[in-house]
């Protein structure tokens, strides 16, 4: 009877299958024979024998497909394609291309611009390392004028002559005697003045990689030089909206009708003045004047070279403000100023264009 039950059992189990399919009994049984085959003959061997029992009770606690002794496959993440965009490939991580990335997020009408964040930071350490080493520096020659001047019982012009003929190594006892009460300072200054030329020299190699520097290259009194110490004081000139916030950055503006200065008091968060950057632009611009001067035969009064632009801005502005001022000292001043103010604007202009 238990005989007939079982037969009519499997009888039922294969009408449920599918027409074309095979019952899971025969799948399993195939799939366990295959992977006995893949097996080589001398690892057949090798697997262990055991009763019956045992190996019915090991096989269901196996997944399905697998075979005691043997290690299961690696799963088949078969999933994995369908969810890829069309016409991408799943064996590789599919990265957006660096043109399309860069063009999302530059605004339309505009190019892409460089990425000078490290350059810059890099140009405003070395500028900060600069004034460090130039502070000491001038700190250490006021002393050594300081023991002139003693030396000298307070006579300053004695003490400049005294300062200039011990630098010198002239030979006469008040010389030599400055000499050697300031050795210790005038070797301590050679060490910081050797290390100062160094940043110099660091700091034009990292400003003539700014795309910029071209431009500045064809200023005549310019350089590079002082390219990098604008750029120590004021940052990325993009962060700039007009020339005009950069003349306050830099000590140029006109606050309240007036020239920007250092005062006390609340107005001076409305002048937001500093001296020591508004000194690079004076150098700056004393540098320009000097190099874009015309050059003039003192014999027979021929012009050998003509003055540059900013030198005639100059000439044309100090014209103009002999009529407003008192002294011809007054009308420089502000003829520099003005010259100085076009240069700073020019610059604003030209790292915009050049990016």
């Amino acid at each position: 009877m238990s005989a007939v039950l079982k037969e009519s059992k499997a009888t039922m189990a294969n009408a449920l299958v599918p027409k074309g399919h095979e019952s899971g009994v025969r799948v399993a049984a195939k799939s366990k024979k295959r992977a006995i085959e893949r097996v080589p003959e001398k690892a057949r061997d090798s697997l262990p024998a055991s009763s019956p029992s045992k190996r019915g009770k090991a096989t269901r606690d196996l997944p399905n497909g697998a075979v005691a002794g043997l290690p299961s496959p690696a799963p088949i993440a078969v999933a994995a394609n369908v969810s890829l965009p069309k016409g991408q490939n799943g064996d590789a991580a599919q990265q957006p291309a660096a043109s399309e990335s860069a063009g999302d997020s530059v605004p339309k009408g505009q190019t892409e611009r460089a990425d000078l964040s490290h350059t810059i930071a890099t140009l405003r350490e070395l500028h900060r390392k600069r004034q460090d080493f130039h502070r000491s520096e001038k700190s250490l020659t006021l002393q050594i004028k300081a023991i002139c001047r003693r030396l000298c019982a307070g006579d300053k012009d004695e003490a400049d002559k005294l300062y200039a003929a011990m630098l010198k190594d002239a030979e006469d006892a008040q010389a030599m005697m400055a000499r050697e009460w300031t050795e210790p300072f005038i070797q301590a200054r050679s060490i910081l003045e050797g290390n100062r030329k160094q940043v110099e020299k660091d700091m034009e190699k990292v400003a003539k990689t700014l795309p910029v520097a071209k431009w500045v290259e064809g200023i005549k009194g310019f350089g590079i030089g002082s390219l990098a110490a604008v750029i120590g004081e004021a940052g990325d000139l993009s962060n700039y909206p007009t020339h005009s916030h950069l003349w306050k950055r830099l000590g140029l503006a006109v606050i309240d009708g007036g020239r920007q200065r250092l005062v006390p008091g609340a107005d001076a968060l409305v002048h937001g003045y500093s001296p020591s950057r508004r000194s690079v632009v004076w150098n700056i611009g004393q540098c320009v004047f000097k190099a874009q001067s015309p050059r003039v035969d003192k014999e027979t009064g021929e012009v050998k070279v003509e003055a540059g632009e900013y030198r005639k801005l100059y000439d044309a502005r100090k014209e103009y403000e002999m009529g407003r001022v008192e002294t011809k000292g007054h009308a420089h001043n502000r003829a520099m100023r003005y010259m100085e103010k076009k240069l700073m604007r020019d610059l604003w202009k030209a790292w915009r264009v050049c990016g």
